[in-house]
């Protein structure tokens, strides 16, 4: 007779400001639970849209409030991003989360990792800021507050120059398709480096 595993809580905060950054968190959601949930009870929670829901996070600000576009939309609602912002510090102050995941969405994004990562909570950020184009002063900024960058590009690792060794490149769905593999291939890629980081970053241990 098998024993039973008994299983650990893991509670993963996970923040995505964009219709298009939701879809990747999603599917980072999905792989969590398909290669976790025989060892944990995972928890998700922060800022997202539908599809995250229908993966089993809890939200407190949807997609369709946060995904403004432009600096004088944003100063608009910028009592609504205060709002936000201290809305999230408080969840990560209550929650306590084992690993914050961002997607993308940097101007909200670091300064949550920011804020998470000097309170020892571990930090992935998925789609690396572009800072080989511009700001290229933010490296070591980016290189304090995220303990692992996963970027969509094969040249910006290099790009981090000293600090490239917080970076790994992730073949996005566009590259599968040039090497004509299947997306369900594609996902399980991510979720292979996902879970990778997760164990790296002692986030979590499997039997």
């Amino acid at each position: 007779m098998t024993e039973a595993i008994e299983k650990k809580n893991l509670r993963v905060m996970i923040c995505a400001g964009e219709v298009s950054g939701e879809l990747y968190a999603a599917n980072i959601m999905r792989e969590i639970k398909a290669e976790l949930g025989s060892y944990y009870n995972v928890d998700f929670f922060g800022i997202g849209g539908d599809k995250m829901v229908a993966e089993g996070a809890e939200i407190i600000a949807h997609v369709s409030q946060t995904g403004v576009i432009g600096l004088w939309e944003v100063l608009k609602r910028a009592r609504f991003f205060t709002r936000l912002k201290k809305q999230l510090q408080a969840m990560v102050d209550e929650r306590k989360p084992d690993i914050l995941f961002t997607i993308d969405y940097p101007g909200m994004n670091m300064r949550i990792a920011e804020y998470a990562h000097d309170r020892g909570i571990r930090t992935i950020h998925f789609i690396c800021p572009q800072v080989w184009a511009w700001h290229q002063e933010r490296i070591p900024k980016i290189a304090r507050i995220f303990d692992h960058l996963i970027t969509i590009f094969p040249f910006e690792p290099n790009c981090l120059m000293e600090q490239s060794w917080i970076a790994s490149f992730w073949d996005t769905q566009w590259w599968m398709l040039l090497l004509k593999q299947s997306v369900s291939q594609h996902r399980s890629f991510l979720g292979v480096m996902v879970i990778a980081l997760l164990s790296s970053l002692e986030v979590v241990a499997m039997k």
